[in-house]
């Protein structure tokens, strides 16, 4: 749909959670649409259609879900609001399924790195340690037995056909590549049974430097869309997947493991486990645009580059 018609169709959606002060202004248009609204109530939110086809409506619920029962625990995520008859999300004919949460007013991490200094930057990543057990530990007392939501399991990582694409097919690979990748995948499925700590749970599975917002006093997590059941260790991975190359690398790991383990009630991790699992989420991202992206996009050798990258600098289980 055109801008014209996208506004037009959000301040109709708009009229079951009590309508719109002004008119929404349009903040992404990728895979969720994402708008910047006022409620007549006053309330500054974020409205958002989700993505057709990627998650059910009972799987935007459980989301949703999750969020409000974090926030009831003083965790910082946005709030879901729900509608005047007190559903999380509408749907709507021939549209895609609508839902609304708390605006948060703050800025994407990647800016505040940019700027820091090696002690900003250790503060950072002791931080978002901490942030992410707190993610854990309030989620262990959550009941998510009713939730529906994909998993970030062995299948998911290692099957012949993974939620987010064959990434050994990834189309900028060389024969050769593809092959190696292909090889690998096997041997770490079989040694992710040795390595990995028992600790599986809901899990964020996207906690990018775009997905945390910071303010004066905290951070934020928000865009739980590829929120699922998984190795909680996934997302310490997944905090270091977008710093493997630079300078701070060793420095933010040891600080990210060592906030982390201080902060979760029950299970530890090492060094040893998270690079085990950034070559995991590398592979994982090397197949993301595959469904996503032109075929002749640079967003595959990006991909593919940082996967192979990743793998020869951790891997230790042979070729």
């Amino acid at each position: 749909m055109d801008n014209t018609e996208l506004i037009s169709s959000v301040i109709n959606v708009s009229d079951a959670w009590g309508g719109l002060k002004a008119k929404p202004k349009l903040v992404k248009n990728r895979e969720n649409i994402v708008l910047d609204v006022t409620l007549n109530s006053g309330q500054r939110a974020a409205f958002r259609f989700h993505r057709p086809g990627y998650q059910s409506s009972q799987a935007i619920i459980s989301e949703l879900m999750w969020m409000e029962a974090l926030t009831k625990q003083n965790f910082p995520c946005p709030s879901p609001i729900r509608a005047l008859n007190k559903d999380l999300i509408v749907e709507t004919k021939g549209l895609r399924t609508a839902s609304i949460i708390k605006w948060v007013k703050a800025t994407e991490l990647k800016e505040k790195i940019v700027t820091a200094d090696e002690k900003e930057l250790i503060s950072i990543f002791k931080n978002l340690g901490k942030i992410t057990a707190e993610l854990h530990n309030i989620t262990d007392r959550i009941n998510t037995n009713s939730f529906v939501r994909h998993k970030w399991d062995e299948e998911e990582f290692f099957s012949d056909n993974p939620a987010w694409g064959r990434y050994w097919e990834n189309p900028s690979l060389s024969k050769q590549e593809s092959e190696f990748i292909y090889k690998i995948k096997n041997k770490l499925r079989q040694t992710l049974g040795k390595i990995h700590n028992g600790d599986k749970g809901l899990i964020h599975a996207d906690l990018l430097e775009e997905n945390i917002l910071v303010d004066t006093q905290k951070m934020w997590i928000i865009d739980f869309d590829d929120c699922g059941f998984g190795f909680r260790e996934y997302d310490l991975a997944t905090i270091l997947i977008q710093h493997f190359n630079k300078r701070y690398f060793n420095q933010a790991k040891s600080a990210l493991i060592e906030a982390y383990n201080k902060a979760r009630n029950k299970f530890q991790t090492d060094t040893n486990t998270i690079n085990f699992f950034i070559m995991v989420r590398s592979l994982v991202s090397c197949g993301w645009g595959i469904s996503r992206a032109p075929l002749g996009s640079s967003v595959h050798r990006e991909q593919a580059e940082r996967a192979l990258s990743c793998l020869e600098l951790f891997n230790s289980y042979g070729s």
